[in-house]
């Protein structure tokens, strides 16, 4: 504890002290000083800073600490993110938690109060978007069960298995249970008397911000306050940014305003973006083609319905609305009956010989439009809402589908929403349990329209009991808005006769397939056996058990006759190729294993090699047909296109989310062209990932990332420009286009444009200047803020811009054309306000000029899905000269842009480059790594290792926090916080401390004057450790710096002060190794060293302001470095050969009970060994052995544990007590190899000149293996020599310019003779003798010499009684 404290104040300390001089604040005087640019993605301002801010901010904090070193000037910003819907959420909940709560009396009181009566977290429904209503979840909490949400995974859903995103829960990853909001904030150490305000989202804000800045000043973060400022609109700098941001991207027909698929939040009725989702972040949507399956006599259904309405509702409770019109066998009558089959194959849909559907789950029959209805009103989605009586009235069909499907089909325009259904209520979430979607607010025949059950748990009587498929946890009364006719069960289903107008077969009868997933698509699929192996085993399976199915389902035999029409063949396999791999695989059943890799190799197969069979798309390729096969179902009303989310995705309110059709505005990522640009710059920028994963990942998301809905009805941020006032923008003919130029766009905006009811319903035109104004979402108002860093000090002197910066410059004197001149895209000045200077312009420009384009932006990997790919997108549309064609996409291209991906990488790679512009300020590097585990477990409240920053630097200071970052890991894996390292770093802080004080004072006596060969040993090791420090910090790799600068010194220091025990140590020496620790790891450790530095050597400025040490003072011999190697090796082969020794006579004595002399023993270092009267040498390890003394072998794990080095302070002074005897050692020293060996030596040589780069290759063995010579030798000869080239490779002692040398570059003989007194005293030995190993000494009876090589010596020892 006492150690803590001091550490904690010594780091209060000298953050004063870097405040008090201004250190991080960088002026520079000339463009042409070095400088350093790097930024971190702002955090958002919903909580505190925790560890895994930390991690990923250390990697930043690191190397412009370490570039501020090397570099005249750096720049490390910071800003604070508000942007987006999570803030407004956490308020509007916690709003709506404490209505008619009285908090702050005491903290007993208070608690009672917030949860007596009504828990807090019971009345948390969320309505529509309204600031007064109550809204959900928050991004902090650890989220309950959606509502409504039927569980789905990858392994269940078809989705594109080369698509990245990111399909882990937040909810899951933290994995602990829900919280209210209210809780949230005690967990926060949030007062009560403090609570109240959070209902303000503005001071969420403030508050949030001012802690991250705190927290961050205490861990010593080496940044400039003065540019940080808060997003939307409460900053008007800002807010102009962005503004002509927008204005820059629409005038370059990059964004416009249409109808398109989007995945959509119920709760806040707006699309919802990755920023803005608790679960699914880069997730998109999966097109489905629904085919209508028409029942052949409606007669049939109506008894099923009657069945099912009659026993599990009251008649009696049903108006006289729902007796008189919808129960009637008249209304039927004037109805189509359809199943609405789905399909990803829709080309297969002329070979249909049944339907399937599941038996053991429930379908929901509902009414819906014959085609498409694309009615809008006043919102910026599909909203057709009817009174019952209209929906009745309209809708020409009776649709059957699962429950998945019907929000989904009711927000793309195919079933109406009905006026007066169930409002989202006030329930808490998890209040209903066992309540499911369907079991309560539907609106079911037996209950009047309008009416609901949201205060009750019990579900209506029409539809049986279900469990939860997520815990029975709803946020939103589900199907409330509905009109559900009834529910009824899959088997009841089973034997209708139904058919197609696609299909020649007209009696399509319904089947059983147990095997549909409910939460894919509508859950009915159209049977094409011959084409599909999955449909092809069910059929099989039925025949075979025909018996059992026809009793079961009440089926006849001559239903099962129906021959499926091949639609797809393969080159050498022919059609019916669902019978074919059925057959090849030998597939067992429609349930086994095997079938799912069938399903999907068959799936991709067809789809890239396959031809139609079936006119009038005969001889086509099937990627190229499929479009047209669903423009025509569409055309001619045989199904609709149909979208849902690819996988589960829950928004932020803790409610599933659905596909919807909306009109808003995009920005048009989808161009090719634009894609083609992006790569262009990435190549001509010699654009660096640091990692070829990162690299292929970003390239993949290029080409997947889709035109993206950019604007949104709720939340904070800026406001959409009114694009219709742009002076001297584009023209009209863009700006109101629907649909993209990217995969989808047209889909659904063509189908809208040819089916809606009516043009003025389904029309996409932009929204006037009088329309409402929507805001900027989350992730598009943050792509290019990092140039706003530039400038913002020159704008504002307060985070929220209340106050004017250094050049006192009002906001509202900021345009587009002021933005244009200072980020040095125009020199055009007349339209700048005349109250800003050419001057104050000049300065901006200039500093704008200096500080971009960033050098290096790191952050989480979970951002390569949007926004660091959206970084590189924003950034050539803005400082590009390029404007783009607004021209609409065909919707026939063969191949979509991401199954392009190869020829288009190929084709960039064939042009010339230097034809293309260079956009002068492009990012020139992102880093990304890995999420944090604590402790090797993912951070969880529950787990009790969730830590806030602030907690961390209170429990292990800031640098001991900042070791364990470091510690972590530095790859795109998830990397490891371990609080154990943390723990143990404040101790070896502390005596680092301690020893460079008792250095100063001169508590040790030391030398001075000429330096032994020990002491320059010793620096020479140090020059070297500095070397390899500074490889890895251009690497970035964080955890090598920590092993050489901080864990390999002191290891060192230890192992110099034993070799200088009777000597003592040299003054100038260790001084030496203090100031070098202290400049090589200060980007690490910045307190402690800079306490040593300036407080205890009391150097003149401070280590903070310090260069990295030049090359002259940093050089080091490799020989020296070799032959330091060379004796702590021969040191871990004596205690080795030692402790087996030991160990040997030990045995001997006991064996005699202890009396009289042991015997001689020997032992022998990687080799073999005899036995006789006086000596027992050791047998039977590998000459490669004797090279585990490398002293790096165990330095990650702080102490460096294991090695010659981590042994000698263990060994040293080694008592004696074996009743008076002591070891003597012969070491046999061999001059160079032997024949084989040296032949092995010029084979490793030449697969070194071999090899592209001049190095040896990582699978050297596999080539040794494959060589002739190798190949031949025996067996066990062959295993010794892959040994030996394994040491070989490992000591590197005789690696000499990439060639391994047949001879050490120095004296090993001299060199052990030099030190053996220190390898007498590191293990109390007597006499050693020293021979080279061309013979043996008369004692030594065995071969050992003959195991000596160079650079690893054999050891012969023996014991002689004194």
């Amino acid at each position: 504890m006492a150690r803590r404290m001091n550490l904690l104040n010594i780091e209060k300390n000298i953050q004063n002290l870097w405040k008090e001089h201004n250190v991080y604040e960088k002026e520079f005087a000339e463009n042409s000083e070095t400088r350093f640019t790097g930024n971190f993605p702002y955090p958002y301002m919903n909580g505190l800073l925790h560890i895994g801010h930390a991690f990923t901010l250390s990697k930043l904090e690191f190397l412009v600490r370490y570039k501020n070193m090397t570099c005249q000037n750096v720049l490390l910003p910071f800003a604070f993110h508000c942007t987006g819907t999570p803030i407004v959420v956490c308020a509007d909940k916690l709003k709506n938690e404490l209505k008619g709560k009285v908090l702050g009396n005491s903290p007993e009181g208070s608690k009672k109060e917030v949860s007596d009566g009504s828990p807090v977290g019971e009345a948390n429904a969320v309505a529509t978007p309204q600031p007064e209503e109550e809204a959900g979840q928050t991004k902090q909490t650890d989220k309950a069960k959606p509502a409504d949400a039927t569980k789905q995974t990858d392994a269940t859903k078809p989705t594109d298995a080369t698509v990245f995103r990111s399909n882990k829960s937040k909810a899951q990853s933290k994995g602990s249970k829900q919280n209210t909001q209210y809780e949230i904030m005690k967990q926060m150490d949030i007062s009560d008397e403090e609570i109240h305000h959070f209902q303000n989202p503005q001071y969420w804000c403030y508050y949030f911000s001012t802690k991250a800045k705190e927290h961050l000043n205490s861990w010593g973060l080496f940044c400039d306050w003065r540019r940080s400022f808060i997003t939307t609109n409460m900053n008007p700098y800002y807010d102009k940014f962005v503004n002509w941001h927008f204005n820059t991207l629409y005038k370059k027909n990059l964004i416009y305003y249409g109808s398109r698929i989007t995945i959509f939040s119920r709760v806040n009725n707006q699309a919802c973006a990755d920023h803005e989702r608790s679960e699914g972040e880069g997730v998109k949507c999966q097109e489905f083609t629904l085919i209508k399956i028409y029942v052949h006599d409606y007669k049939e259904f109506y008894q099923i319905y009657l069945k099912n309405v009659n026993t599990n509702s009251s008649c009696e409770k049903g108006d006289d609305f729902l007796k008189n019109k919808i129960m009637s066998e008249n209304f039927f009558s004037q109805k189509k009956i359809v199943l609405l089959a789905s399909t990803l194959k829709p080309e297969t849909a002329y070979g249909q010989n049944y339907t399937f559907v599941n038996p053991g789950e429930y379908y929901y029959v509902t009414l819906g439009f014959s085609k498409q209805r694309l009615h809008y009103g006043d919102k910026n989605y599909v909203n057709n809402v009817m009174t019952k009586e209209e929906i009745a009235n309209v809708c020409e069909n009776v649709y059957i589908c699962s429950e998945n499907s019907l929000y989904n089909l009711a927000y793309q325009g195919v079933i109406p929403m009905l006026r007066g259904g169930a409002k989202w209520s006030g329930q808490a979430i998890g209040q209903a349990s066992g309540q499911t979607s369907g079991q309560a607010n539907c609106q079911a025949i037996g209950q009047p329209l309008g009416q609901t059950t949201a205060q009750t748990t019990a579900p209506p009587k029409c539809f049986p009991e279900a469990s939860s498929p997520r815990g029975g946890e709803d946020a939103l009364p589900p199907l409330g808005d509905l009109l559900i006719l009834m529910k009824v069960k899959g088997e009841d289903l089973v034997g209708l006769r139904t058919y197609s107008n696609l299909s020649p077969n007209k009696d399509l009868y319904i089947l059983p397939m147990t095997t549909i997933k409910m939460n894919i698509a509508t859950a009915i699929v159209p049977c094409v056996s011959s084409d599909s192996a999955d449909d092809y085993a069910c059929l099989q399976d039925i025949k075979r058990k025909q018996a059992y199915y026809c009793e079961k389902y009440n089926l006849k035999e001559e239903f099962l006759h129906n021959e499926s029409c091949s639609c797809i063949q393969l080159p050498e396999i022919g059609a019916n190729t669902g019978k074919y791999f059925y057959e090849l695989e030998k597939i067992s059943s429609y349930k086994d294993a095997k079938l799912q890799k069938v399903k999907e190799s068959l799936y991709k197969k067809q789809y890239f090699e396959g031809t139609m069979t079936v006119e009038p798309y005969q001889g086509m390729k099937i990627y190229h047909c499929r479009k047209m096969v669903k423009q025509y179902i569409v055309k001619n009303n045989e199904g609709f296109l149909y979208s849902e989310p690819e996988v589960l995705v829950i928004d932020r309110n803790n409610v599933k989310c659905i596909a919807a059709l909306c009109n808003q505005w995009y920005i048009n990522y989808g161009n090719l062209d634009f894609k083609k640009d992006v790569l262009i710059q990435m190549k001509k920028n010699n654009f660096q990932a640091y990692n070829e994963v990162l690299q292929k990942q970003l390239q993949h998301v290029i080409f997947w990332l889709d035109d993206w809905s950019c604007s949104r009805a709720y939340g904070l941020g800026t406001l959409m420009p009114d694009f219709n006032a742009l002076q001297g923008g584009r023209s009209g003919e863009g700006a109101m286009q629907q649909g993209g130029s990217g995969e989808g766009a047209a889909n659904h905006g063509e189908s809208a444009e040819e089916t809606a009811e009516g043009t003025a319903e389904g029309s996409a035109a932009q929204p006037g200047a009088e329309a409402e104004k929507e805001l900027i979402e989350s992730l598009s108002d943050s792509t290019i803020y990092m140039a706003y860093y530039t400038i913002s000090h020159f704008l504002q002197g307060n985070v929220d811009g209340s106050e004017r910066g250094l050049l006192d410059i009002d906001a509202a004197d900021l345009n587009d054309a002021f933005f244009n001149y200072v980020f040095d895209i125009s020199e055009e000045t007349e339209r700048v306000s005349k109250n800003i200077s050419a001057e104050k312009l000049q300065r901006m420009r200039r500093e704008f000029q200096y500080w971009y384009p960033f050098d290096v932006r790191i952050s989480g990997k979970d951002l390569i899905f949007n926004h660091l790919t959206m970084a590189l997108f924003n950034h050539v549309a803005i400082w590009g000269k390029k404007t783009y064609s607004n021209k609409q996409k065909e919707t026939n291209d063969d191949k979509s842009i991401l199954e392009r991906q190869g020829e288009i990488l190929n084709e960039i790679d064939q042009l010339d480059l230097d034809a293309y512009e260079t956009v002068k300020y492009f990012p020139k590097s992102f880093f990304c790594n890995g999420h944090v585990l604590v402790n090797k477990e993912k951070m969880s409240k529950s787990k009790g290792n969730f830590i806030t920053l602030k907690q961390s630097i209170n429990l292990y200071t800031s640098d001991g926090t900042r070791i364990a970052l470091a510690d972590a890991g530095d790859s795109i894996e998830d990397a490891n916080f371990n609080t154990d390292t943390a723990n143990s770093a404040i101790m070896k802080l502390y005596n680092l401390i301690n020893f460079s004080i008792e250095t100063k004072n001169n508590v040790y006596i030391f030398r001075c004057g000429e330096k032994t060969f020990i002491d320059s040993i010793f620096e020479n090791e140090i020059n070297y450790l500095t070397n390899k420090c500074k490889e890895a910090y251009e690497k970035l790799l964080f955890r090598d710096v920590l092993k050489y600068g901080f864990y390999d010194m002191l290891l060192k220091r230890d192992t110099y002060r034993i070799m200088c025990d009777k000597i003592h140590m040299h003054k100038e020496t260790v001084n030496f190794f203090i100031e070098r620790i202290c400049l090589i790891v200060n980007p690490l450790i910045p307190h402690v060293t800079e306490h040593i530095w300036t407080y205890i050597l009391k150097k003149e400025d401070f280590l903070v302001n310090q260069k990295w040490p030049s090359q002259d003072d940093t050089s080091y011999s490799i020989v020296m470095h070799k032959q330091y190697n060379n004796l702590l090796n021969v040191v871990e082969i004596f205690r080795k050969s030692y402790d087996k020794v030991i160990n040997k006579s030990n045995k001997q004595r006991g064996g005699r009970g202890g009396a009289g002399s042991a015997n001689g023993s020997g032992g022998a270092s990687g080799g073999g060994s005899g036995s006789g009267a006086k000596r027992a040498p050791d047998e039977g390890a590998a000459a490669n052995q004797g090279a585990a003394a490398n002293q790096g072998a165990a330095a990650n794990q702080g102490a460096a544990a294991q090695g010659g080095e981590a042994n000698l302070e263990a060994e040293a002074y080694k008592e004696d007590d074996d009743e008076g005897t002591k070891f003597k050692a012969i070491v046999y020293v061999a001059k160079e190899y032997n024949d084989t060996q040296k032949k092995i030596i010029e084979i490793l040589n030449r697969i070194i000149n071999n090899s592209e780069d001049k190095k040896l290759p990582s699978n050297y063995i596999n080539l040794l293996v494959q060589n002739e010579y190798v190949n031949k030798l025996p067996k066990n000869e062959k295993k010794e020599i892959l040994s030996f080239a394994t040491f070989l490779v490992k000591d590197n002692v005789t690696l000499n310019n990439n060639q391994y040398e047949l001879s050490l570059p120095y004296d090993e003989i001299q060199l052990i003779k030099n030190n053996v007194e220190f390898i007498r005293r590191s293990l109390n030995l007597g006499d050693i003798h020293i021979m080279e190993n061309d013979s043996k000494s008369p004692i030594d009876d065995t071969d050992i010499y003959k195991l000596a090589n160079p650079g690893n010596p054999s050891i012969f020892m023996y014991t002689t009684e004194l």
